[in-house]
Order: structure tokens, then sequence, then C-alpha cells
């Protein structure tokens, strides 16, 4: 057996989830612009950030709820969830402080992350396992282990949805 015949079953297990997810507090050692700004989020959009908490913690339940599930395909959708939940939360945060330019590009990656998990969903993870099979092997010459990227783009998926694709003639 040579080592490229030698291939390692990944074992997916998801180890770290919080147990609710709570809206960012009143920063107290903060300038004042930035606690002014967390005011007037609070004051401008309390049922938004409400819902928004709701529905952080529903992702949570649900999430938790198949948190044993083992499968490659598990662990990838669970890896791409994980990114958008992070970045959607840290969205939250930057909003509330203040920070709005910080925003844009949080939300951004956690559209990437949703879009990726579509389209494994939409291929039913064809070209997922097509990568997997070979995207992790051991790195003998660096005592290691090497990961192949991969080339996949989400903005191709994100551009196919009536919701989220930028209007045509702008």
């Amino acid at each position: 057996m040579t080592d490229q015949s030698v291939r390692t079953r990944i074992k997916v297990a998801l180890t770290a989830l919080p147990d609710r997810y709570a809206l960012p507090s009143r920063p107290s050692a903060a300038q004042p612009a930035v606690q002014d700004a967390f005011r007037q989020t609070q004051f401008l959009l309390s049922w938004d950030l409400e819902l928004f908490e709701k529905v952080t913690n529903l992702q949570l339940e649900i999430v938790a709820a198949n948190a044993r599930l083992r499968s490659p395909e598990a662990g990838a959708l669970f890896a791409f969830w994980s990114r958008a939940f992070s970045h959607i939360s840290d969205a939250c945060t930057m909003m509330s402080l203040g920070s709005y330019s910080s925003c844009a590009p949080l939300l951004r990656t956690a559209c990437d992350c949703i879009a990726s998990q579509r389209s494994l969903l939409a291929d039913g993870f064809g070209e997922y396992e097509g990568w997997l099979e070979n995207a992790v092997s051991p790195d003998r010459e660096h005592s290691a282990v090497a990961f192949e990227l991969g080339r996949f783009r989400a903005g191709a998926v994100l551009a196919e949805d009536e919701r989220l694709a930028a209007p045509t003639g702008c």
C-alpha cells in the first residue's frame, strides 16, 4: 500500500455550541459616541433586535437537535452554518456599536457561507464528495496533514437566487 492509497475516514463532531445567543450588552466603558450609537440602535431597532435574538436562538436549537449527526455532509453543513452564525452575530455587535462599515463584509461572507450550503444541497453533495475524497491527506515530508482548498465560487449561487441576486439594470 502506498501513502496515496491510504485514506483516513474523517470523523465529524460538532464539539462547541453556545447554549443561547444574547444581544450585545451596553458598552459601559466605551466612548460617548459608541454609547450613543448603542442607545439609538436599541431605540430604533428594538423590535428587529428582539426578532433577531429569537431567530438566532431558534437556529441554535435546530443545530443542537442535529448535533449528533456524524457524516461528512453534516460536517460540511455545520461548518458553513457556524461561520454564517458567527459573522451575523458579529455584524449585530458591530452595528450596535456604530461600526456600520464593518457590517457589510461580515454579512457578505455570511451570504457566501449560506450559498455554499445551498450549493451542497442542490447537487446532493456530489462536488463536495469528489473534493473530500482527496482533500485531506498525510504530508509525510512535513509531518503534517495537507488540505486541498478546492475552487468553489459562492457568488454564482447567490446570483441565481431571486431574493439575493442583484437587480438587473443597476
